[in-house]
């Protein structure tokens, strides 16, 4: 229970990346959502602790352990992909833009589902070139 909470903590999100988000869904320029391999624990405690609860639809939200599938396997990008068209339907992947820091899931996503995508580790890159890449798909920010 001490390693789990340690480790927890540890955990972080980038501010600037929260601004982002933030901005993004307030302007209403782009739907938001999570497609995340973390428990149903862990991930409350995240969105808890960032302040991201209202940032994404809960239609948007896809957590593995209730997908049944995780990150990188089809199902959990088909299952997402189910659940965003019944949100937004005639959604097309050239409209679907998905950030990862895992280069695997992005491939994924990629050969799979048709999305765009970015890979982005906000731990070992500039926040910079997660603008960049957003603004190369046409995304303003």
């Amino acid at each position: 229970e001490a390693l789990d909470k340690g480790l927890r903590e540890r955990l972080m999100v980038s501010d600037e990346v929260v601004g982002l988000v933030t901005q993004l869904g307030k302007e209403g320029k782009v739907e938001l959502g999570v497609i995340s391999n973390h428990g149903q624990d862990w991930f409350d405690d995240i969105f808890v602790r960032f302040g991201l609860w209202d940032k994404f639809p809960k239609e948007n939200i896809i957590v593995s352990c209730h997908a049944k599938c995780a990150k990188p396997s089809k199902e959990i990008f088909v299952y997402a992909n189910e659940r965003f068209l019944k949100a937004y339907p005639g959604l097309q992947p050239s409209e679907v833009v998905f950030i990862d820091d895992q280069l695997r899931n992005i491939e994924a996503a990629q050969n799979h589902m048709g999305w765009h995508t970015i890979q982005f580790n906000f731990e070992k890159e500039p926040y910079e070139n997660l603008v960049k890449g957003l603004r190369e798909l046409g995304v303003q920010c």
